[in-house]
């Protein structure tokens, strides 16, 4: 749906807009390219399953209700857009202009940032009922773990993998698998806080985090290696306790004076 011209404005109490039919097979996708308004209230717009609200607009319009299997795509043109602080189902980055992410945001779907590879501020939270993917070769500022059924990270089609980057604190709180040959690097003052479940690691493990505390663990947490993967400390390849065999360690933290999982 296009062409409704410059600078929309939607009158009437509780109006608002609603993107996609889900009981129509064809996809439905609303392109807001000029400024959308009401009269004297804030506009909402929701996004049905099967939608696509595309917004090409600096001044984001507030945003309802996001159902399962709906889509949202920041894909301004050479201006800087600011993430809305709400749940998605899927999340997508395009176009030209900073994006940026301020608060708390949680996906439930799929996150797609395109050519973006980074997000100065705010957290990430991944709570899908499905198992999703965190993308790789992103800088995630907060990156929080909340799914039910499970979550790895992408697999690049390169020889080194993808990265995912921690600038502030990862949060782990259902099982998360760090799948060869991906890697997950700590920034110096990043943590990993593992609330109740596995954190596996079957990939590369970074950490220039020099302190005792960079991963944290209850006494029902495990932090897991597989045979071959690998955890480093400030660029020195460590070889863990693990040796070739698969190796757990219950309510766990890494200690920096021998760079060996520990329990507290």
């Amino acid at each position: 749906m296009t062409g409704l011209g410059p600078n929309w404005r939607i009158g009437g109490t509780n109006c608002k807009i609603i993107v996609g039919d889900p009981t129509k097979t064809a996809a439905v996708t609303f392109v807001a390219t000029d400024t959308i308004s009401t009269n004297g209230t804030a506009t909402v717009i929701d996004v049905k399953s099967g939608g696509t609200l595309r917004l090409r607009i600096d001044t984001i319009p507030a945003l309802g209700t996001m159902y399962t299997g709906s889509t949202v795509d920041y894909f301004g043109a050479g201006v800087a857009q600011s993430i809305t602080n709400t749940s998605y189902y899927n999340l997508t980055l395009s176009g030209t202009g900073a994006r940026n992410f301020t608060g708390s945001v949680n996906i439930a779907g799929a996150f797609t940032p395109n050519t973006y590879t980074s997000a100065a501020m705010g957290v990430i939270t991944f709570n899908g009922l499905t198992a999703q993917t965190v993308p790789a070769r992103f800088t995630y500022r907060g990156l929080r773990i909340n799914n039910s059924s499970g979550i790895s990270t992408i697999t690049a089609a390169t020889a080194t993998g993808g990265r995912i980057i921690i600038d502030s604190t990862l949060s782990v709180s259902t099982n998360f698998t760090l799948s060869a040959p991906d890697s997950l690097l700590l920034n110096p003052t990043a943590k990993v806080k593992s609330l109740t479940d596995t954190m596996l690691v079957d990939g590369k493990l970074f950490n220039t985090n020099p302190t005792d505390t960079a991963f944290l663990g209850t006494t029902t947490s495990t932090l897991q290696f597989t045979a071959g993967s690998y955890y480093r400390l400030d660029g020195a390849l460590v070889t863990t306790q693990c040796g070739t065999n698969t190796c757990s360690y219950m309510g766990f933290y890494i200690k920096s004076s021998d760079n060996r999982c520990q329990k507290p």
